[in-house]
């Protein structure tokens, strides 16, 4: 029983890591692989700190002690606020319209009714 938990959590935080890969980084990985494998999530560990998220080092830390029962000597790299501030400024930049770009459909109006009312 005490066995079946422990790998229940293997699982759980494996797939608290990989959402944040994915969201962070775009990076997808086998959740059940990087449980069932060491050598994968030794890899998997050391690529998690190098991205220096702070959330994802407290996840992978309590993952390695899961399935190696000690924390590797290695320090987690300090986390960029600077990069992820500008990751995000970026972002609210590409949703945000610009009207002065557009030339050649400032001419042209849509009527948001025809289309709203299309799908009703």
């Amino acid at each position: 029983m005490a066995e079946t938990l422990h790998s229940t959590e293997k699982v759980s935080v494996a797939a608290l890591i990989s959402v944040i890969l994915r969201r962070k980084i775009s990076r997808t990985i086998d959740i059940k692989w990087l449980v069932e494998n060491e050598v994968y999530a030794k890899n998997i560990i050391a690529l998690s700190r190098e991205q220096g998220l702070t959330d994802l080092n407290e996840y992978v830390d309590h993952f390695e002690m899961l399935m190696f029962g000690k924390l590797s000597t290695t320090p987690p790299a300090v986390e960029n606020t600077s990069a992820t501030k500008n990751e995000s400024t970026a972002f609210k930049k590409t949703l945000t319209p610009s009207f002065e770009e557009e030339d050649e459909g400032a001419s042209e109006v849509i009527d948001t009714h025809k289309y709203v009312g299309g799908i009703r």
